[in-house]
């Protein structure tokens, strides 16, 4: 799986989010270009907001209003997106490394080039989702929900996935043999064609109340 990094310049201009986006909501421009660091996402209440090639350092993203947010090209260090909404819109070329994540909602996104590097996704949800080439590394994902989500090139390296659900989302070609999986929740439908090890086949097995010897 080839994933395409975020195409950053090298020249970023620093300043404040608060003002970017207060903006950006009044004049309906995309946010481009910035470096956003040590700074918190105002609340706010807008029909869309649009970022392109921009580095989000140690930021604190308020739940917000937002009915479409995209985000192409951008970076995201050590960000808090705990309860963050991302709703009815995309991800395209991004990268979170490090980052917090718990709860929050990505509902009816597109996500395409998108990493997910050690960040703790534990309860964060993903619904009606459409992932190509996405890929989840060193993440923490317990209890973490999968919904009705389409996937082409999605990839599960080494990520805690105790007592995650996978619903109505097939996992066709993704290998979970790095994964923890005890308590997965998920059918048989959604694992055809899906790789584990065969440590994991008990906790597999135990799924359709099977019990395995080995």
């Amino acid at each position: 799986m080839t994933l395409k990094p975020p195409a950053l310049p090298s020249d970023l201009s620093a300043m404040p989010l608060e003002d970017a986006v207060l903006s950006a909501v009044e004049t309906e421009e995309t946010i481009s270009g910035a470096l956003f660091e040590g700074d918190a996402l105002p609340l706010v209440d807008t029909a869309m907001l649009d970022f392109s090639r921009c580095v989000f350092r140690r930021v604190r993203f308020e739940p917000c209003e937002v009915d479409r947010v995209h985000f192409a090209d951008c970076h995201f260090e050590a960000c808090d997106l705990s309860g963050f909404q991302f709703r009815e819109g995309t991800l395209s070329r991004v990268a979170f490394d490090n980052c917090r994540a718990s709860g929050a909602l990505f509902s009816r996104m597109g996500l395409r080039d998108a990493r997910f590097e050690r960040c703790q996704l534990n309860y964060a949800s993903f619904v009606d989702c459409k992932l190509q080439t996405v890929a989840f590394e060193d993440c923490q994902m317990a209890h973490a929900l999968l919904h009705g989500c389409r996937q082409k090139g999605l990839s599960l390296e080494r990520c805690e996935l105790t007592q995650a659900e996978f619903i109505e989302t097939r996992l066709e070609g993704v290998d979970l043999s790095s994964c923890p999986l005890d308590g997965l929740r998920t059918s048989q439908n959604c694992l055809a064609g899906a790789t584990i090890g065969l440590s994991q086949a008990p906790a597999v097995l135990a799924l359709f109340g099977v019990r395995a010897r080995l």
